[in-house]
């Protein structure tokens, strides 16, 4: 299974009036080259508000599937009705007042998404994305201008091992050929630092005619130099995988909150009374052998009397 987790679009209230042709074009053309699945972007540089609150409804595929009655290469009755819709949420986050939205798990605005990008360009935002949140599923670059920073492998490998994926997005290098060279050279500074680890491609276009097949998508990613299996991973398993970690995370919060403020002060207490018996069973387990080794050091002392006393 494929996935484009990032087709950009603009806010709902006015998706409908300026782009839902466009967005339909692209959604087709997933169709058409075989996706399993897209996720829709929102695109927010500021503090999210009500109003920015998701909510976007999937698109009739049934109807889309009806543009590609004369065509020989459109989808399948199966890939349709298997296709999934996601929303995303792409924060351009740079300062700590931005940041602290992401360390609200109530924030109903960032839970009404399916999967959380951050972009930032501060370095000690970046290093708190990969190892105090736990909001953030992916972590993305602006891949037309030089990293601000440079990617150090401790806050990358706390990243990886939290499940957050470092995103490539391959669409401006097909928009401005004047930029390919330098978007090139940073996806390969980023793939490096990860080891080629939880590294997803993804489309980030706004054209129809700039979206690429996932065998396209695998081309690119081996000349930043991914092997075969790595390369596809890039636009399936590992796309599962970001899946996968944001449902978790919206239903592991939605267990928490469960819990009051009586339960946590009950199990503090309880964690209390058992620790003085820990102690004392350790204790206990230590007299033994103690006095074991006061023995064997009495024992020595006295050999060298007994010695003397009778020589040979």
């Amino acid at each position: 299974m494929y996935f484009d987790l990032n087709l950009p679009i603009n806010k709902p209230s006015s998706l409908v009036r300026e782009h839902e042709t466009t967005v339909r074009q692209l959604l087709s053309s997933c169709l058409a080259d075989g996706y399993s699945g897209v996720a829709f972007t929102y695109n927010y540089s500021t503090t999210l508000g009500p109003k920015d609150k998701c909510d976007f409804k999937p698109y009739d595929l049934n109807a889309l599937k009806a543009s590609f009655s004369m065509s020989l290469s459109g989808p399948s009755t199966k890939s349709v009705s298997n296709f999934r819709q996601f929303t995303r949420l792409n924060l351009d986050i740079n300062d700590n007042k931005q940041l602290q939205q992401l360390y609200q798990d109530s924030n109903e605005i960032i839970n009404s998404y399916d999967v959380i990008a951050v972009r930032t360009r501060n370095e000690k935002i970046f290093h708190s994305l990969c190892i105090d949140t736990d909001t953030a599923d992916i972590i993305t670059f602006d891949y037309t201008e030089k990293l601000p920073f440079l990617l150090k492998r401790g806050p990358v490998t706390e990243a990886i091992k939290k499940g957050i994926h470092f995103e490539i997005n391959y669409g401006d290098a097909l928009d401005d050929m004047s930029k390919r060279r330098m978007i090139l050279s940073n996806a390969i500074l980023v793939a490096n630092a990860t080891k080629f680890k939880n590294i997803i491609l993804s489309s980030g276009v706004k054209q129809p005619l700039l979206h690429r097949s996932p065998y396209d998508i695998a081309l690119i990613a081996k000349l930043i130099g991914f092997k075969k299996n790595d390369a596809f991973a890039c636009i399936s398993k590992n796309c599962e995988a970001v899946l996968k970690r944001a449902a978790f995370r919206k239903n592991y919060k939605g267990v928490v909150n469960l819990a009051t403020t009586e339960d946590l002060e009950y199990f503090e207490k309880a964690r209390k009374q058992h620790k003085p018996e820990e102690e004392e069973k350790q204790n206990e387990g230590q007299k033994p052998e103690q006095h074991a080794i006061q023995e064997e050091k009495a024992g020595d002392e006295k050999q060298p009397e007994e010695t003397k006393m009778n020589p040979e």
